[in-house]
């Protein structure tokens, strides 16, 4: 595994003249953020070869929990507000999206698979910790995209990002279909978050355009549903009529008149109403690609052939992250 020690040996052989008209000031700390970049990479490796392998057992409680503590050896010490410059902010944010999104893979199996993808040997509550770090680390993705929204940074996002934050808009779908209306209606603002940066990044990266597409059908189909739901109400209060009146009992005009108000507020569907990102179409925005989209249900989002992090197995370079400190 490399060291920062060893990038810095590198770089203090450069002449001081190219060194500095060429290389960052703050290279030390760039040369500590790659390194954990490389870090996060290899324990994302170790984790999509337990949980996403062709053939093979599941992973057990023993391996899950070797796979978080190296996560924690990848976590980042100190505080992100505590980096001044404006630069080495905007490169610290977008590696902790990287491992944020890494927290996210790693619990995201349990989440989806309820109970039965629960080790055998975990814990009576062990599904419910995985699913509130599993939160938690979306939650942390939201936070940090609104720090790169309030820098003005989102326009330097490099097309991994989109990738780094598929994992934590799959949480917050996944609880927008919740039927307590808090949840759902928390997962559906900061899913609309996510959705408001893939609408920025669709100006320059095609992937991001196919992504916002796939969370947009994802959405209206659980609206469509919740109406569907919210239409069963009549029915059932026709049902409760029939059998008040099989008992020659009568509910009081001021219960119709409750029960009718909230028959006709959409209480789910309000709080995705006046955001243009649900009413714009991508058409326009997307010539490249207008083709169906390959899913019916939002499950099939969600399921394993759509849930798989995967980082480019060439991870960027100090020069790299150099450079584009350098622009």
């Amino acid at each position: 595994m490399p060291r920062a020690g060893g990038i810095l040996f590198d770089l203090e052989q450069v002449s001081s003249e190219h060194r500095q008209r060429f290389i960052p000031a703050e290279y030390d700390a760039l040369a500590a953020m790659w390194v954990r970049f490389v870090q996060t990479s290899h324990a994302l490796g170790h984790i999509l070869r337990a949980h996403y392998r062709a053939r093979g057992p599941r992973p057990s409680l023993e391996n899950v929990d070797n796979l978080v503590e190296e996560l924690q050896e990848c976590a980042r010490q100190g505080q992100l507000s505590d980096v001044s410059n404006y630069s080495l902010r905007m490169h610290a944010y977008q590696v902790e999206l990287f491992y944020q999104a890494t927290v996210t893979v790693l619990h995201r199996p349990y989440v989806f698979g309820g109970l039965a993808a629960v080790p055998a040997t975990a814990p009576l509550l062990w599904h419910k910790t995985a699913l509130a770090k599993a939160r938690a680390a979306a939650s942390n993705t939201n936070n940090i995209l609104e720090k790169l929204i309030e820098i003005d940074a989102i326009q330097f996002l490099k097309s991994m990002i989109i990738t780094a934050i598929d994992p934590s808009m799959q949480i917050h779908l996944f609880d927008y279909k919740s039927v307590e209306p808090l949840i759902s209606g928390l997962a559906g603002n900061r899913l609309q978050l996510c959705m408001l940066i893939l609408s920025k990044l669709r100006e320059t990266y095609w992937s991001a355009g196919v992504m916002y597409r796939l969370f947009e059908r994802a959405q209206r189909i659980l609206q469509e549903s919740k109406r569907c739901n919210l239409n069963t109400v009549p029915r059932l209060g026709q049902d409760l009529d029939q059998v008040v009146n099989d008992c020659d009992t009568r509910p009081n005009a001021d219960y119709h008149n409750r029960l009718q108000k909230h028959i006709d507020t959409p209480v789910l569907d309000s709080s995705l109403e006046g955001w243009p990102l649900m009413s714009n179409t991508t058409t326009d925005a997307l010539p490249f690609w207008d083709g169906p989209l390959s899913f019916d249900t939002v499950g099939e989002l969600l399921g394993p052939g759509s849930a798989s992090l995967e980082m480019p197995s060439r991870v960027h370079s100090p020069a790299v992250m150099a450079v584009a400190h350098k622009r």
